[in-house]
């Protein structure tokens, strides 16, 4: 099999980016297809990102070959008040102790929830090769 051509991202924030192989078509039937116009930047086709979800079946229906799909988000951590408001040494949550005794009011934390606080620290990035499901209609 060969190495895979088609590519996809899935920025933050903004539009999915599509890079695709030649043809002089793509515009046309990605246009068609999503029913929306396109937009080439000289490098990659983008599209509104709310077609992420039917967009891989429909380019691997059309290039028939695996789609590299690179997704970011936003990494974040948890922290609840049994931790914050801790004494002494045995903290067993997901904070590993990193917060351990730390007070509300710490800078950058969002309360969700009555005893639950987040922090956005980052983006992260995921990417993996994608292939239909064996068996489906793709």
């Amino acid at each position: 099999m060969s190495a895979p051509r088609v590519f996809v991202s899935k920025p933050v924030q903004g539009r999915l980016r599509l890079r695709l192989p030649y043809a002089d078509s793509n515009r046309h039937w990605l246009s068609e297809s999503l029913g929306c116009r396109p937009e080439w930047d000289g490098y990659t086709w983008q599209v509104a990102r709310t077609h992420f979800g039917i967009m891989l079946p429909l380019l691997w229906k059309r290039f028939e070959q695996p789609i590299t799909v690179t997704v970011e988000g936003h990494e974040s951590k948890r922290c609840g008040d049994s931790c914050r408001y801790a004494r002494g040494v045995d903290c067993v949550c997901s904070c590993a102790g990193a917060r351990h005794g730390e007070v509300r009011g710490a800078s950058g934390w969002r309360q969700v929830g009555e005893t639950t606080v987040i922090r956005s620290v980052g983006t992260v990035m995921r990417r993996y090769v994608w292939t239909p499901p064996r068996g489906s209609r793709s």
